[in-house]
């Protein structure tokens, strides 16, 4: 079968190893002489072996005696190989005289490797056998389905031409001069090309959709949980600016009563000062009272909008659908009897969950975000209480202190576990924090 040609070189066209100049290269030291003598054995059996790119063996030959120049291998079989890169390696047996403690005990030569290569079919020199001579040690030639190729290192003896060779190409050349139009065999080759990219194409099309139905899916709900909590941030933002405002009247108009107590006590007499301080400190405490009353109520206020909000959300009922309703829980039966109830996260019992599914998974990343944003609101924007981890919202993909993920990835690894629990514990700690301070203070409210 005539040479054909290939769009790219793989395992599966080759189909035989020919190792030119096999030789076993050996130092040795004369008796009474500092210089080391190079010898070169070549009557060693000689085999080789390919491996893949990762070193598992994919081919061995036989043994073959080094008796010529170029020992040829015919048994190379690669029917479905498709890789263009492997690992190359020849390998020799040792000669008794040069194995230590070989001859001696009897035993089996020992084998080595004189050469170890990394070969790429597509990056290899052409070489034309029956002109060529390999003039290099150790050197393999690879006959595949379009022609005979080696290493590009490999150094070759150019021979001449003979008179018939070049007699035959010139007769050849002038019978290809005056076939310029295609033949049919041409026609029909260039016909199967076209079939087969359009089926690769077709192919890489139908992986590609495939790929992108489940990223894009995972990216629409990303964007609408962030979508989701940028609003009920945004409206969170208007109602405190609301409150800000009426503390601010609030804290105005106590400093007018305070004004106004001022300019009373100055202008009493002295028999009635006694009379006149206890009234202003009647009047003043009263204020206080009446201001703490009013913080009190709208601290109530903010605690039934954020608890109406996260009933939108549906956070409590996902957490009950993760089994975590001991984490975050609203107590009281109508709104205005409405109460949090807080508790640390069972690491252990989060993580069997979130192993049930990859669907789970997400669940559980999802109520995660939907915690901190409720801790985030409860710590920042109601009570003002500082919390020893920093709490960063993203939706699905909050963080503790910047750096620790509180999330599982779709395809994580032990590595990605830890830092997930470490996470947890911080998260935990903050949990307790705020937890301590509505316990002392909440029911007050």
């Amino acid at each position: 079968m005539g040479n054909r040609y290939l769009l790219q070189r793989r395992l599966r066209h080759l189909r035989s190893v020919t190792l030119c100049n096999v030789a076993l290269q050996v130092d040795k030291r004369l008796e009474g002489q500092e210089s080391v003598h190079r010898e070169t054995v070549t009557s060693s059996d000689c085999f080789y072996v390919i491996e893949d790119t990762r070193g598992s063996v994919l081919f061995v030959s036989e043994v073959q005696g080094n008796a010529m120049r170029q020992l040829q291998f015919n048994d190379v079989q690669f029917g479905h190989e498709s890789g263009t890169r492997f690992l190359f390696k020849i390998a020799v047996q040792v000669p008794h005289e040069f194995a230590s403690g070989a001859s001696c005990s009897g035993a089996e030569p020992p084998w080595c490797y004189i050469r170890e290569c990394s070969i790429d079919l597509n990056h290899l020199k052409p070489i034309d056998v029956a002109v060529d001579t390999v003039v290099s040690l150790n050197m393999p030639v690879f006959r595949l389905d379009d022609g005979c190729y080696t290493l590009p290192e490999a150094q070759l003896d150019r021979g001449a031409q003979s008179i018939h060779s070049r007699d035959r190409s010139a007769d050849h050349m002038r019978l290809q001069t005056a076939k310029k139009s295609f033949s049919f065999n041409t026609v029909l080759k260039l016909n199967k090309l076209l079939e087969y990219r359009d089926q690769v194409h077709a192919e890489t099309a139908r992986l590609s959709q495939r790929l992108e139905a489940p990223l894009n899916a995972s990216l629409e709900r990303f964007n609408n949980t962030c979508e989701n909590g940028q609003h009920y941030k945004h409206q969170l933002e208007r109602m405190l600016a609301k409150k800000r405002a009426d503390l601010e009247a609030l804290r105005r108009e106590m400093e007018a009563h305070e004004t106004m107590a001022r300019s009373n006590t100055a202008s009493s007499v002295d028999i009635t000062r006694r009379a006149s301080i206890n009234d202003e400190y009647g009047t003043t405490y009263s204020a206080l009272f009446q201001t703490r009353d009013s913080i009190m109520n709208l601290r109530s206020k903010k605690l039934v909008q954020l608890a109406r909000i996260f009933r939108i959300m549906s956070f409590f009922e996902l957490a009950a659908k993760l089994d975590c309703k001991y984490c975050a829980a609203l107590e009281g039966s109508g709104s205005d009897s409405w109460q949090f109830k807080l508790d640390t996260i069972d690491i252990p019992a989060l993580q069997r969950t979130a192993n049930k599914s990859l669907e789970t998974q997400e669940l559980v990343n999802t109520f995660l975000g939907y915690y901190l944003l409720l801790l985030v609101g409860l710590s920042e924007n109601i009570f003002s209480v500082k919390v020893p981890y920093r709490l960063m919202f993203y939706g699905s993909t909050s963080l503790i202190d910047k750096v620790h993920p509180l999330y599982l990835p779709e395809a994580y690894a032990a590595y990605n576990q830890e830092r997930f629990h470490a996470a947890l514990k911080l998260f935990n700690i903050n949990i307790q924090q705020i937890n301590q301070y509505l316990i002392d203070h909440y029911t007050n409210i």
